[in-house]
């Protein structure tokens, strides 16, 4: 896949470089084929983006030359920035129209994605608008509900490594830590409701280590794992919501480390 996304920037006398960032919708539409509504979910890391989106025909387009490759992603950017933003890349207020050509940008050798980076005059009324417009049309699956400005530290505060609580890749992970109730309710504690929405299996999980025996918790760890397995092979939701937070984070930090150098 060829992701595409856009920084938009603001050089404040006070704050320095700012950026625009978008919290998504970070909850998945169905769980057990039930419609889930879209909460207000807590802040918690991959929720905060820089908006975009994918580039589609990914294989071609990477072997394109280097001026068509930012064509085609900026089209592709100004697509994503459309539909999930509202705000229009050929025609906005708050920036000059970029051209392929003509706005800074980054691209990693193996060109999995793009960054635009776009100077923006006015970025917290250009937020507040944009903000406006998605309360009025509701959040839609998986897009965005709400964008802010931060200063580059805080930016990069907001995007943050998600922590999962634990491993299910492992089927002895969990029970060679020595997992026991004390562990479980701290889990239980700190894991973000999104997060228990989207791995519907790990509630069984927490259940079987949750037995004061050791021997017992292995042995319903295992039967737990077991069944779990067998209803979600490969543990496709689990492990969805890992690549959602994790995979962006590289490169959004990347983009924040550059835009000094940018905006100069």
């Amino acid at each position: 896949m060829v992701s595409t996304y856009v920084c938009f920037y603001e050089i404040l006398p006070d704050l320095g470089p700012c950026v625009l960032l978008a919290r998504r919708n970070f909850t998945i539409g169905r769980i057990a084929g039930q419609e889930v509504a879209n909460p207000a979910a807590a802040d918690h890391a991959g929720q905060w983006v820089l908006p975009g989106g994918p580039v589609l025909n990914a294989g071609a387009v990477r072997t394109l030359d280097r001026p068509d490759f930012l064509a085609v992603c900026l089209t592709a950017a100004a697509g994503a920035i459309a539909g999930g933003l509202g705000v229009a890349l050929e025609g906005g207020y708050f920036f000059q129209p970029p051209a392929a050509d003509g706005v800074a940008h980054l691209i990693p050798e193996n060109r999995d994605y793009c960054i635009f980076y776009l100077p923006t005059v006015g970025l917290l009324p250009m937020s507040v608008e944009i903000n406006d417009r998605l309360v009025s049309k509701g959040t839609p699956d998986a897009g965005y509900y709400a964008t802010g400005l931060f200063p580059l530290a805080d930016a990069r505060a907001r995007l943050g490594r998600v922590r999962l609580p634990m491993t299910l890749r492992n089927k002895d992970a969990v029970a060679l830590m020595g997992f026991g109730p004390p562990q479980v309710q701290a889990l239980r504690q700190h894991t973000p409701e999104p997060l228990l929405q989207q791995c519907p299996g790990l509630d069984p999980i927490l259940d079987a280590l949750n037995d004061p025996k050791p021997e017992k918790r292995q042995q319903n760890y295992a039967t737990a794992t077991e069944k779990l397995w067998a209803s979600a092979p490969g543990l496709t939701l689990y492990s969805s919501i890992y690549e959602k937070a994790l995979q962006p984070f590289d490169r959004f930090t990347q983009a924040l480390l550059h835009l000094p150098r940018i905006a100069l």
